[in-house]
């Protein structure tokens, strides 16, 4: 079996797994950094031209596309999972960072979203919420925090900001789940535990 092979673009010998399997005679005659660089330069030429015949694939393969990308979580959903964690957890220190620095230089813009927070909180608590219940939910999500050491969140269960429907800011519409549970959810309107 043959171990090495010559590259038709760069003329260096490299060992077989430099080059993507190929139908019809085992492998691709350009290295895969050959043929990266081919596509990169394709792009650009073409770039409008091939956005348009990859906008038209899609949208004429649309429903198979996202029964198969459904069919795929659902089978995989731990590994997925398990996978998103673990990328989280390498890049956390990263990301928060990356974040800091975001707030630091853009304060104008996380005032307004911290404005904009505050004010669909305002308009969302009514007149007769239960405030002490409502505090009893943060104080259980704090105290959820300290007992596991996994970060929780206060969820929304309907959300405020919700596409078909707005939630209350009222403690029969709040839970204390894990953080990474409440920025997976985001808008939708689902429970968390499901």
């Amino acid at each position: 079996m043959q171990v090495e092979k010559t590259c038709k673009s760069c003329g260096l010998v490299k060992h077989i797994d430099h080059f993507a399997k190929n139908g019809k005679c085992g492998r691709h005659p350009r290295c895969k950094p050959c043929r990266a660089e081919i596509e990169r330069e394709r792009r650009i030429a073409l770039g409008d031209e091939i956005r348009e015949q990859e906008r038209n694939r899609y949208f004429a393969n649309r429903e198979r596309k996202v029964a198969s990308i459904k069919k795929y979580y659902q089978s995989n959903r731990d590994a997925i999972l398990a996978r998103n964690a673990a990328r989280y957890e390498q890049k956390s220190e990263i990301l928060k960072s990356a974040a800091k620095e975001y707030r630091q230089n853009n304060r104008h813009k996380v005032r307004t979203w911290n404005g904009t927070r505050r004010a669909k909180l305002k308009m969302a608590c009514p007149s007769w919420a239960d405030k002490k219940a409502i505090a009893a939910v943060y104080k259980q999500a704090f105290a959820l925090e300290k007992q596991t050491g996994i970060p929780h969140h206060v969820d929304h269960i309907i959300p405020l900001a919700g596409a078909m429907v707005c939630g209350l800011h009222v403690a029969e519409n709040l839970q204390a789940i894990p953080a990474l549970d409440n920025l997976r959810k985001g808008v939708k309107c689902v429970n968390a535990g499901n």
